[in-house]
């Protein structure tokens, strides 16, 4: 196995074949592990090849391919054998669950219940934890305890049923009795207990357990490659680079050899954190490998892959999987599928997409991942809709996904993107193979219309839609108002509100609001205030969203005057100002000097908050009125749910600074730290010019 430096990590994989240290890795099939020199063994267990190494004068044993028997799986899980009475009695059980039948299987239980060893109590606790539930696992645990003292074996067990049921705080009751019950945690113990605790994202308590189990007085526990993932696994997922790298070096420091879970982890934490280089090394010894890799590995490989576009992996992964019939999940099943369109490989996309569908446990949906990818293979090579047509009559398969609702996925995601060539190469195939575009796909062609032809386009749309037998809608017509107020059309966009009345469609108050903002940014005040009036004639009630959008559009020009008129003519009706409608007032009178008509609002606000009294301590800070400042100040003070924060001092103190006051600027400084609030950086600058000033 060949070793390469850590990409931004302390350490070097090792160039020595860890065989040398007393490992041997798993390889793919049987055959392919007899053809590198694995020793086979047979016994009483079963047939198979030893793939670890010796320690404490047992070998560890791992059966490889097809040959594992069921007299070996009994004997991992230290089972009773089947001609006895007890494995009689767990075989009914088993087969009692299998077929469903749990009322039985509690049946046969119950009748047998007082002649169970402590190792068959442990299998039922592991085979009703993982067939039924945790309930029916602590009934068992229960019966147990009335029969037998629980040994590490049981609290393992039920240990890692509370686990894979994410029930943490039944976890540490479960760890914290079986020390008082005196039961040593072994290597096993401390594996769940540093998972759990990854899981939960707290690792200052998994580094804890880690330390606990290596210096545990009874027998000090040397980790094994399990645990070391578990711990790393945990930094991967929060995106702790250097803490993971750590956990790295200490694996190699204890001569443990990482596996294809290290690498992976590795791998997808790199990937999250877009450090492709590392990244890479990572994948690349991973492909080195010769393990057996689960689902899990071949969607990250498969991840990979695709973010760096490596399709020449992508193609032996693909091979790999239908070699060794891999169950993939869904995401990782479309990703692969489009990869392998991307690359022309129709004749294997036939098998994986038929064997994705029928293993895979959440049905991957191709639609539009498919037919983005025959979209985009055509764009790859220069060609135009009619090689695309041609692609997509090479995939009979796939032609039940050739729809309205994928075209319009395809569409919306290039026009989000900006790829302009893939959303005119979708909109021609759509009008070739004859699939009828929907409201939606006209909606989202009007997006990608350039801003000088707008109305031509939005027009010549709604003639495709009548010939299409398609209506607009809201939807349609919101979106061109939104496309002629960004470019400052006003009176398109009165247009298309007046055509908006032919199709019977009604507009609301939000169509005008964009119209009305536009025409404060243009200073038109005249049609604005006709266009509320017409708003008021159709019987429209402006909200107060509505209100404070324009009043801030009034307060981006700096107009006082008109932004009143607006607001007295608003009060006429029924609508209530709030609190946002007076901070946007405070804030238009306060930037224009007005103070005492800022103050006279801040006034009549029933219950003024934080922001309304800064932002008229911020104004008059600026204009130097302290005067006002020092009682806005006590009146902040006085009131409970206003006192000043690090945003209120801030502004006095620049505004000191600014004006050369310095003496007074140390005050208010000195004031602030004394009421406890610590300095941002916005303060630390003025803190500095007034250093530099003594």
């Amino acid at each position: 196995m060949r070793g390469f430096e850590g990409a931004s990590w302390g350490f070097v994989w090792p160039s020595v074949s860890f065989a040398d240290r007393g490992f041997r890795f798993r390889r793919k099939t049987a055959v392919c592990a007899k053809a590198s020199g694995y020793e086979e063994y047979e016994d009483e267990r079963g047939k198979g090849f030893l793939v670890g190494r010796e320690d404490e004068g047992r070998m560890s044993w791992r059966v490889l391919g097809s040959s594992f028997s069921e007299d070996a799986r009994r004997r991992r899980n230290a089972e009773p054998a089947p001609g006895t009475e007890e494995g009689g009695v767990l075989w009914e059980i088993r087969d009692s669950l299998d077929a469903g039948d749990t009322t039985g299987a509690w049946i046969v239980y119950r009748q047998n219940v007082g002649d169970f060893s402590l190792n068959l109590f442990n299998c039922l606790l592991n085979l009703f934890g993982n067939l039924d539930s945790l309930d029916s696992a602590d009934r068992v645990f229960r019966d147990l305890c009335d029969n037998y003292q629980p040994d590490h074996v049981t609290y393992n067990t039920l240990l890692t049923l509370q686990s894979k049921q994410g029930e943490y705080e039944t976890l540490w009751w479960t760890y914290e009795k079986m020390i008082e019950n005196g039961i040593v945690p072994t290597l096993h113990t401390y594996t769940i207990l540093i998972t759990a605790a990854s899981r939960q994202a707290n690792m200052e308590l998994a580094e804890k357990l880690f330390l606990r189990m290596t210096l545990q007085k009874e027998q000090p526990l040397s980790p094994n490659i399990v645990t070391f993932n578990a711990l790393l696994s945990g930094y991967a997922k929060l995106g702790d680079e250097e803490a993971a790298e750590k956990v790295a070096d200490r694996m190699l420091r204890a001569r443990v050899g990482p596996d294809h879970i290290t690498l992976t982890s590795l791998m997808l934490m790199y990937l999250e954190k877009r450090n492709f280089p590392a990244a890479r090394k990572a994948f690349l010894q991973l492909r080195r490998g010769n393990w057996v890799f689960s689902k899990g590995t071949y969607a990250a490989q498969i991840k990979y892959c695709a973010l760096t576009n490596n399709h020449w992996q992508l193609g032996k992964i693909s091979e790999e999987i239908l070699v060794n019939r891999v169950e993939l999940d869904g995401p990782a099943a479309v990703q692969l599928a489009a990869t392998m369109i991307r690359l022309g490989r129709f004749d294997d996309l036939a098998e994986m997409v038929e064997y994705c569908n029928k293993s895979s446990n959440d049905k991957p949906v191709y639609g539009k991942h498919m037919l983005e990818a025959v979209l985009r293979r055509t764009l790859d090579v220069g060609g135009g809709y009619k090689d695309a047509v041609d692609a997509m009559d090479a995939l009979p398969f796939f032609e039940y996904l050739w729809t309205t609702k994928y075209f319009n996925a395809v569409l919306k995601d290039a026009n989000r993107k900006g790829e302009l060539d893939l959303v005119r190469l979708s909109a021609q195939v759509m009008r070739v193979i004859d699939v009828k575009p929907s409201v939606a796909t006209f909606t989202i062609l009007l997006e990608t219309t350039e801003p000088g032809n707008i109305s031509y386009e939005a027009e010549r749309m709604i003639k495709y839609m009548h010939r299409y037998k398609v209506r607009p809608d809201l939807v349609f017509f919101r979106t061109w108002l939104k496309l002629e107020q960004g470019q400052g059309n006003i009176n398109a966009a009165e247009r298309t509100l007046e055509l908006m009345e032919r199709f019977n469609l009604q507009p609301e108050a939000p169509d005008y609001s964009a119209l009305m903002c536009e025409c404060v940014r243009q200073k038109n005040f005249r049609r604005l205030f006709q266009l509320l009036g017409e708003m008021d004639r159709r019987g429209l009630q402006p909200d107060l969203v509505f209100v404070n959008e324009l009043l801030n559009a009034f307060a981006a020009i700096g107009a006082v005057r008109e932004a009143e008129n607006f607001l007295q003519q608003v009060q006429r009706t029924s609508l209530k100002p709030d609190r946002v409608t007076y901070n946007t007032m405070i804030k238009l009178h306060a930037r224009r000097g007005n103070l005492d008509s800022a103050e006279r609002l801040l006034k009549n606000m029933r219950s003024p908050d934080r922001i309304s009294y800064n932002t008229l301590v911020a104004a008059s800070a600026f204009h130097n009125d302290f005067h006002r400042v020092h009682r806005l100040l006590r009146n902040m003070e006085a009131r409970g749910n206003t006192k000043p924060d690090v945003a209120t001092y801030t502004s006095i103190i620049g505004a000191l600074t600014r004006a050369g006051e310095a003496s007074k600027a140390k005050l208010y400084l000195k004031r602030m730290r004394n009421s406890g609030i610590q300095p941002n950086k916005e303060t630390h600058r003025y803190i500095e010019v007034l250093k530099e000033g003594n």
